[in-house]
């Protein structure tokens, strides 16, 4: 399984099962959310469906990865297919932050519900993105260096 973001790249990868990352989702849609906007919004809506689904997982992140997937098919398999189907009902511009957001969603649906699959999955790559960083980073200015020098 490989926890990513969706590049195409990665879906060359055959015998890899992909689980998306919801932190992308819930990026894109604050990011389509009006620093003003009230909570009845469409972007409101669905970064309410983000949070709501990373704050079940905090309550579980110390259980067994058995009764996570427990727990997981039990409460966030029903909030993944409201999500969803909310996502689906919505009409909005394709090229507004909020369409593409929503397109993006429906666009990997099937790698979302990965986490569904195995308790050991996470959510969000956000953590391996990070650590990653900084060797991007300074494999960057190493080569800066190098062309100065």
């Amino acid at each position: 399984m490989v926890n990513c973001e969706q590049l195409e790249a990665y879906r060359q990868l055959e015998e890899a099962a992909l689980v998306g990352c919801w932190a992308h989702v819930r990026r894109k849609f604050f990011e389509a959310t009006p620093k003003q906007a009230d909570k009845s919004s469409l972007g409101a809506k669905g970064l309410a469906y983000c949070d709501q689904l990373f704050s079940l997982e905090r309550d579980w992140e110390a259980l067994p990865a058995d009764e996570r997937l427990q727990k997981r098919q039990e409460h966030l398999q029903p909030l993944l297919e409201d999500f969803f189907a909310w996502c689906r009902r919505q009409s909005v511009l394709s090229g507004s932050k909020l369409g593409r957001a929503i397109e993006y969603s429906l666009k990997y649906e099937e790698t979302f519900k990965t986490i569904l699959k195995d308790g050991h999955l996470v959510l969000s790559n956000n953590l391996a993105e990070r650590a990653i960083k900084s060797l991007v980073m300074g494999r960057s200015k190493r080569v800066q260096w190098t062309l100065l020098a």
